[in-house]
């Protein structure tokens, strides 16, 4: 029998932060069901990404295709720990929303101790293309769980689990907590589109780079990705750009494709705590 739990009508509610933001639509998404969950304004937060807020240009080879946000919700109670709620959202460029409108949006819930996962959640919908899934990590049961759900109807996912895992997006956060060194292999194991497998992220490199948002001193780490990232589905290869500062704040991330590349570049950033933030 499925241990999947039905995920909640809406999430906890999201609201801007940037001038002129753009919010996600939560109607008619099955959301992981800790997505109810409001962060607690009060909680201190410690990690490099406390109360981090980012906004990036997602560009094809040199054309603007959209905007998305990286979103650092706050604190949560998950199974009596508390986990950061990490959330990124993408939306097409108005220009192509008439062709193929993008409207993205995951969530992942980090430990706030020990870095690892407690699940994630995803919600595409790009053109005619609909998928919404949803994990969780039972540490104490060796198991995970969860459903999918694309036109059909919502189909249970489940799986063995004997260590702690990471997520595509809490992976992100991961690497940021790392001390990295140029020739460095940083190894872990994660789950993805109901796969289990080791992620190997490579640091390559030092690096000036100039946004929007200001120019950067950057390491440059290599994710061998073999599924869908942050962003954009697999490509050759997937790079990221991270400050080389105690942040460790992601300014870019480039995927070459088949023909081209697509890239997120950094927009804007805040590093306060808004009032807003939830």
């Amino acid at each position: 029998m499925s241990t999947a739990t039905p995920a909640p009508a809406l999430p906890a509610a999201d609201q801007a932060v940037f001038k002129d933001e753009k919010l996600i639509d939560f109607t008619g998404r099955a959301l992981h069901p800790y997505a109810a969950r409001v962060p607690d304004p009060a909680a201190r937060q410690q990690a490099p990404w406390a109360y981090e807020q980012l906004k990036y240009g997602i560009y094809y080879s040199f054309v603007k295709a959209g905007t998305a946000y990286i979103r650092n919700r706050g604190l949560v109670a998950v199974n009596g720990r508390a986990a950061y709620l990490l959330q990124t959202t993408a939306f097409s460029a108005p220009v192509i929303d008439a062709v193929f409108k993008v409207r993205d949006v995951n969530q992942s819930w980090l430990d706030a101790k020990d870095f690892y996962s407690w699940g994630y959640g995803q919600s595409v919908r790009e053109g005619s293309y609909r998928r919404d899934e949803w994990l969780s990590f039972d540490y104490a049961g060796h198991k995970y769980h969860g459903q999918v759900q694309k036109k059909e109807a919502p189909r249970p996912i489940e799986g063995a689990l004997e260590i702690p895992v990471l997520d595509m997006l809490s992976s992100l956060y991961y690497v940021r907590a790392q001390k990295l060194s140029i020739g460095q292999d940083i190894v872990f194991d994660i789950v993805n589109r109901e796969k289990q497998y080791p992620l190997v992220v490579k640091v390559l490199k030092k690096e000036r780079v100039k946004t929007a948002a200001g120019s950067f001193d950057c390491v440059v780490v290599e994710p061998q990705i073999r599924g869908e990232g942050i962003f954009v589905s697999k490509g050759k290869s997937l790079k990221v750009w991270l400050t080389d500062d105690e942040y460790k704040m992601p300014v870019k991330m480039k995927v070459e494709v088949f023909i081209g590349s697509v890239s997120a570049e950094l927009l804007e950033f805040k590093r306060q705590a808004p009032a807003n933030i939830l």
